[in-house]
This record gives structure tokens, sequence and C-alpha cells, in this order.
């Protein structure tokens, strides 16, 4: 079972409609699309259609991904306003730290071009705020210095429109297994 599949599977039994999309790692297209904007708009007509359907609330509306698309639910939650909560998993960091520096180098796929050089990780963290959000990150990989580095930026710019954010680390490999999706669920 894929680990999209094992999270939908879990959030539907404990009563929540889910809808998990896969990623869509192709090389830019050649009409100008980059695959996170892509992803991005693919997750928007995701919520235009859980929207459409007589049994979800449109008012509580959630996210959350694991790697990738943990970045997927970062850029989700910023630039669509019905994302009324967010829990990113081992990925938000600064750009310069998954993209350029440590042996866990992370793909160019979930990532805008040109946007490093306007602005990073945190500051689009906090355009989700106030909304409610929980990043988990992991001692073993490039989140592990998240808690005490990337974090405080993005609580302070919450907390500056009274945003509710919250982190949670394990000491575990990059992963999005039963720990961390048990403090999702919560």
């Amino acid at each position: 079972m894929t680990e999209a599949v094992n999270i939908s599977a879990h959030t539907q039994r404990m009563g929540f409609v889910a809808f998990c999309p896969d990623s869509t790692h192709v090389i830019d297209l050649p009409i100008g699309l980059c695959p996170i904007g892509l992803m991005t708009w693919n997750n928007m007509r995701a919520l235009d259609f859980l929207q459409s359907l007589e049994d979800v609330d449109p008012e509580r509306l959630g996210c959350t991904g694991g790697s990738g698309g943990g970045q997927q639910a970062l850029y989700l939650a910023a630039l669509d306003s019905r994302v009324k909560a967010i829990v990113p998993a081992v990925l938000v960091s600064w750009f310069r730290r998954i993209l350029f520096v440590s042996e866990q180098t992370h793909c160019f796929c979930n990532h805008a071009p040109g946007i490093a050089r306007l602005t990073d990780e945190p500051e689009l963290a906090g355009l989700f705020a106030p909304r409610p959000a929980l990043f988990i990150c992991a001692t073993g990989d490039w989140t592990r210095d998240f808690p005490k580095e990337e974090f405080p930026e993005i609580k302070h710019i919450c907390q500056l429109v009274g945003g509710e954010v919250s982190c949670v680390q394990f000491d575990k490999p990059h992963n999005y297994d039963r720990d961390s999706r048990e403090q999702m669920y919560a």
C-alpha cells in the first residue's frame, strides 16, 4: 500500500473525506508550466471537487502531505484560502538547505523557478496564517534543524496575525509514518 493510499484509508476510517493526488514529476512543460505549478493547479481542482460533494463541509478542508507532498500542501495552503488547516511533513526548510547543501538534496520538481530570489519557505509558510498549522520534521533528514532555525521565523510571522502554529520532531529518518501521522490526526 502506498503512503498516500495508507493516509487516505486511515483518514476515511476516521470519518474524513480524503482525496490523495499523486505527484506529477515531469520536466518543465513546453507550454511554460513547472511541475509544482501543475501540481498546485491540480490540487486546487481537487478542492473544487471536494467542495462539490454534498457531504463535505467546505469550511473544514485541510491539507497534509509528506516530503514532496508536504511541499504541495504548503503551496496549496499559501495560495488557496479554502484550506483551513495544514500539516506539511518532512520537507519545509530553507531552499538552500533542500536544494543545494546536503547529501539528501531534493529534486527541483517541487520548487517554483526563480522563487528563491524573492522569498523563502518561512515566508511562504506565513502566507496561510492565521489558519492553524502543524509542521512535522525528522532528525534523520534536512528538517533536523527546523525546530530551532526555520520554525521560529515561521512562528513569528504567524503570531503577527494571530496564527496558531506548532512543530513536532521525530527521531527518525525521512518519512511520514504512523507516529508522524498520529500527530496530524489529532
